[in-house]
């Protein structure tokens, strides 16, 4: 019995079919489309982030509504300290840097 032999087997992954227990919760390359509902821009002087989330959007043919949020109060319950601020399905992705159309759909996938 070697050393290595202590720890067990490492566990062989197969590819992922149905992304159940996935860390990227449906969202991997092996789905067809990602299960992505709403995209947020917060803060406020975002708009050309906001027209690049839009296009993003359009881009992977998502179904996913992008909502621009100006209110401060909002933004900082994301915990946006500086803008503009990405969620992806209220989840903050970025943030305190204007992002172009192919960084904002990495982060969507």
């Amino acid at each position: 019995m070697g050393f290595f032999d202590l720890f067990g087997k490492k566990k062989e992954v197969s590819g992922c079919t149905s992304c159940a227990g996935c860390a990227m919760a449906g969202r991997c390359s092996s789905a067809s489309k990602p299960q992505i509902s709403n995209v947020k821009v917060l803060g406020v002087g975002c708009q050309p982030m906001y027209e690049s989330a839009v296009q993003a959007v359009k881009e992977l043919g998502l179904n996913a509504t992008v909502e621009y949020v100006t209110d401060m109060k909002k933004v900082h319950d994301y915990g946006v300290i500086n803008i503009p601020g990405l969620a992806v399905d209220d989840n903050l992705v970025s943030m305190g840097r204007m992002l172009s159309i192919e960084e904002i759909k990495r982060l969507i996938l």
